[in-house]
């Protein structure tokens, strides 16, 4: 689970993850980024198998 109430950045590195808030689905490939508003709460992130992912968090 990602950290609630905060501006996120997250980038696929290698491989694929799946970003999910509530019924939103966000896939991204490598490469691919994808913002995560502070007005969110649960966010999570999966991986069906290898994968590298960067995180960048604001306050």
């Amino acid at each position: 689970m990602l950290m609630p109430k905060k501006l996120q950045i997250v980038a696929a590195t290698s491989g694929a993850v799946t970003v999910t808030n509530g019924t939103t689905v966000v896939d991204l490939a490598a490469g691919q980024f994808c913002l995560i508003p502070a007005s969110l709460n649960e966010s999570t992130i999966t991986s069906t198998g290898a994968a590298g992912l960067l995180r960048v968090e604001a306050n």
